[in-house]
């Protein structure tokens, strides 16, 4: 949850307010997260908007990834791909670098991969979810969860030998083949599901100039791609950030790195 002094492009769904970012950013220092006490880190239930006395330090990286591409049905496949080859070091990398940030203990955590999902992009998407096994969790909670679930944000923890996996990155026609809608961002991090689950939701929701309070897609690929400066001011300006590094992977068709 972020205040920020910008435009903003805005659309209704029902009486929530959803919003895509144009490419002009103000300075960073005019970015501020509300916080309450220790115990409200939860930043959805805070609407203290003192700055932290001590921000922490920066968690995330940003790399978008163009010219990727997506998966066919492989029908003439025995063994079927679930991600592209130019992907495949990328986002399940057996061996990723060491951080050296990281003491010995946190070191031998091994890297996960995430996806984050809009399910206003992917029909049925918590049902598809729930079919393929995999951790999961909806971004939003309480009555927001109850109203939107199904237009909302999902993080999942990817298996590189999952049919899901192999769906996100298939190009198609066919209600499960998910590449051309664009459907989320990727996350490589040592972190728990859980304490991934915390740290993005701080992302979900802005303040524009006036005071109004919007949800802010940031798992929109197209959104990142010119939303760097944006989401590495609100991660720096966290105050417990991830006790890992985050690694924020954007590709997508037409995705293009700002010029």
């Amino acid at each position: 949850m972020c205040r920020v002094a910008c435009p903003i492009k805005q659309v209704n769904h029902r009486h929530y307010r959803f919003i895509w970012l144009p490419c002009c950013w103000r300075r960073s220092s005019e970015l501020h997260l509300p916080w309450g006490s220790e115990q409200q880190d939860d930043i959805w239930t805070v609407r203290d908007a003192r700055p932290p006395e001590a921000a922490g330090g920066a968690s995330l990286t940003i790399e978008i990834i163009e010219g990727v591409e997506p998966l066919d049905d492989q029908r003439a496949l025995a063994v079927k791909k679930t991600v592209p080859d130019v992907l495949r070091e990328i986002l399940f990398d057996d061996h990723p670098a060491r951080e050296p940030d990281l003491d010995e203990a946190q070191q031998s955590q091994p890297v996960q991969t995430y996806a984050i999902l809009d399910g206003a992009k992917v029909p049925e998407l918590p049902a598809m979810l729930e079919a393929s096994g995999l951790p999961h969790r909806c971004l939003f909670r309480g009555t927001a969860y109850k109203e939107l679930k199904d237009v909302a944000p999902w993080i999942v923890q990817l298996k590189e030998d999952a049919n899901f996996c192999r769906h996100l990155f298939t190009s198609g026609t066919a209600h499960w083949q998910l590449w051309d809608k664009a459907p989320g961002i990727y996350i490589r991090s040592r972190a728990s599901l859980e304490a991934l689950w915390r740290y993005v939701r701080k992302f979900t929701r802005i303040q524009d100039e006036s005071g109004k309070w919007f949800y802010f897609r940031f798992y929109d690929p197209a959104c990142v791609a010119i939303a760097q400066p944006l989401l590495l001011a609100i991660d720096r300006s966290i105050r417990q950030p991830l006790p890992h590094p985050a690694r924020l992977i954007v590709t997508g068709p037409n995705i293009r790195r700002p010029r």
